[in-house]
């Protein structure tokens, strides 16, 4: 009996360890599942790249990476907008003036003067000009380059087209010339221009198109020449340049011999403006001018004149001097 038990129990082991032993069918849906936890908890590689990476702003959220457990591809991630980028955009660099335009290039080329660039400013000379104004006897190019090296810097403050057509121009220029040794002139000047389709640019030229006043003798200075120059210096406050433009006889009837009393007047002046200059009668010595004067105080007021000036001309320094005759 204990045998024939025995011998049961070990039929029973025997067929207990081949039913473990036989393959079981598979649950397909535990094995994908499975498939899709362990490649969502495993890192993506990143591929190799020479491409810069773009740091984004801080303030931009980055898609959340998912979890281990979560099996779901995320429908939307946010995007850095346009907005969220910083853009920094570079400023285009224009010419200030085009010499295509008469009156623009009568900035352009001065500005080009106050550079030193002589070699652009010689460019825009006509040959004409070259050799009326600047030819051998004046130096050339070196005597061009010498005499602007003379000049600490040009001022335009005003340009006037007077004609153009067929390739020529006049302009008029209210402009100012400051020198290296502090002396200031400023007067009216009118340019003569010709257009070089060529190059798309106006040139001085010395071709006059229209009638033109005769130019007084060479070293002459002009009544209203002398005018301009004497207040901008004032302008500048140059006041000992300006007391010797003075005779003696308008220091002692104006001015009373007294040099201070001069410069406290003109201190007081923050700036004087002439809004026209009238001859109104010359001889080789003596001038008379109607000067019209706006006076800017630096208290405040503003007040404006026409008045009468004698001139007299001192041959010996080549200029015009303030005088009181009466």
């Amino acid at each position: 009996m204990t045998n024939k038990i025995l011998g049961l129990m070990t039929t029973l082991l025997l067929l207990s360890a081949c039913t473990l032993a036989l393959p079981s069918t598979p649950d397909t849906r535990m094995v994908q599942t499975g498939a899709v936890q362990t490649l969502t908890a495993l890192p993506s590689p990143i591929p190799p790249t020479s491409t810069p990476i773009a740091i984004l702003p801080t303030s931009t959220s980055l898609p959340s990476t998912p979890t281990p457990t979560d099996t779901s591809v995320p429908t939307s991630s946010p995007i850095p907008t346009l907005a969220s980028t910083a853009i920094v955009l570079l400023p285009t660099v224009v010419p200030a003036y085009s010499p295509q335009y008469p009156d623009q290039f009568i900035r352009y080329y001065y500005n080009y003067i106050n550079q030193r660039n002589y070699q652009l400013t010689w460019s825009l000379l006509s040959d004409n000009f070259k050799y009326a104004v600047n030819g051998a006897g004046e130096g050339g190019f070196l005597g061009y380059a010498n005499f602007w090296d003379t000049v600490q810097r040009v001022d335009i403050y005003g340009v006037s087209v007077t004609s153009q057509g067929g390739g020529y121009a006049v302009v008029v220029v209210n402009m100012q010339y400051t020198y290296q040794n502090g002396v200031i002139t400023s007067n009216l000047q009118t340019f003569n221009l010709i257009y070089d389709y060529n190059r798309s640019t106006w040139l001085f030229n010395s071709f006059t198109p229209l009638a033109t006043p005769p130019t007084p003798p060479a070293g002459l200075q002009t009544p209203g020449q002398f005018i301009y120059d004497y207040f901008a210096n004032i302008n500048a406050g140059n006041y000992g340049f300006t007391w010797s433009l003075l005779t003696d006889r308008f220091k002692t009837n104006v001015n009373h011999d007294s040099y201070a009393d001069y410069v406290t007047f003109w201190t007081g002046v923050s700036r004087l403006d002439i809004s026209g200059v009238s001859i109104e009668s010359q001889t080789a010595t003596n001038a008379v001018v109607m000067v019209g004067l706006i006076f800017n105080y630096r208290s405040g007021p503003v007040t404006s004149s026409n008045q009468r000036f004698y001139l007299f001309y001192d041959s010996g320094r080549g200029t015009w001097l303030f005088d009181s005759p009466f």
